[in-house]
């Protein structure tokens, strides 16, 4: 990873998933991924919500990540890892940077 860039990612963020779906009942979401290096979350802008096509009436908010991370639209960022607050993840798109691959996250939460 680029080390530039790496200095940003000073938040630590926990994921939920839903299990598999097995028969006709789903489940709670459980962890799925702990303590990975996030940036700290910032207000989407309106182009990423442009290109992002997400139309919603909650407020966005976008990220960034370590690329090689098993990160899924539909799971659930926590931020700060153990304690914050819970947001759905709406988009997930790839984000090369220099020799590195890194992840663009577009997450969204209640109006407060």
């Amino acid at each position: 990873m680029s080390s530039s860039f790496d200095a940003f990612l000073t938040e630590t963020a926990t994921t939920l998933r839903l299990p598999d779906m097995t028969g006709v009942r789903g489940g709670d979401a459980v962890e799925h991924l702990s303590s990975f290096a996030v940036m700290p979350l910032l207000p989407a802008s309106a182009e990423v919500q442009l290109r992002s096509n997400i139309e919603t009436p909650y407020a966005l908010w976008e990220t960034f990540a370590d690329g090689n991370l098993d990160i899924r639209q539909g799971d659930t960022l926590i931020v700060p890892a153990t304690i914050g607050d819970p947001y759905a993840i709406r988009g997930v798109e790839s984000w090369p940077y220099q020799d590195s691959t890194y992840v663009h996250l577009i997450v969204e939460k209640l109006r407060e």
